[in-house]
């Protein structure tokens, strides 16, 4: 696939941000002791990033889904994402989910957590990168599901 030949709407995703849609569109994201999470549905070609801190959150038993922190931590992003994929009908096992990130040997644990959340709702880890330092590029094809990934220098970001 040659990058620079396709025209779709580009949307740049900052920390503590998501995107949602089921029209083509690029998603960009720049990735430093943060994570990416992308959920897929293929059926409805519906799409789903948001860009987190790698934790886990202290208080996600007492989460109603309102904090103003949801798209901080990993857990609280995630539920609020089954939520929008739970609304439109999307069933867990239809959910592809792609997760990169840059995070430091204490953050790594709660990613294994988390991975281990996501798969015990049923849902599809089809890819994950997050056990490293180094940081990285994102672009999340939001029509396919596709993710491209540039590791990067930690100053070159």
């Amino acid at each position: 696939m040659t990058l620079h030949r396709i025209q779709l709407p580009l949307t740049y995703l900052k920390p503590g941000e998501s995107c949602y849609t089921d029209e083509p569109s690029l998603v960009m994201t720049s990735l430093r002791s943060s994570v990416a999470i992308m959920m897929f549905n293929k059926r409805l070609h519906f799409s789903g990033i948001c860009h987190v801190r790698p934790v886990i959150c202290k208080n996600s038993a007492a989460c109603t889904g309102q904090c103003d922190e949801t798209f901080t931590h990993m857990d609280c992003a995630a539920k609020q994402m089954f939520e929008i994929f739970d609304v439109l009908g999307v069933r867990r096992d239809e959910v592809d989910v792609k997760i990169f990130g840059c995070v430091n040997d204490a953050a790594n644990s709660d990613a294994m957590i988390f991975k281990t959340m996501l798969r015990n709702e049923g849902l599809n880890v089809a890819d994950s990168h997050v056990a490293d330092s180094l940081n990285r590029k994102i672009l999340f094809f939001t029509h396919t599901g596709e993710v491209f990934a540039k590791q990067t220098r930690k100053d070159k970001i």
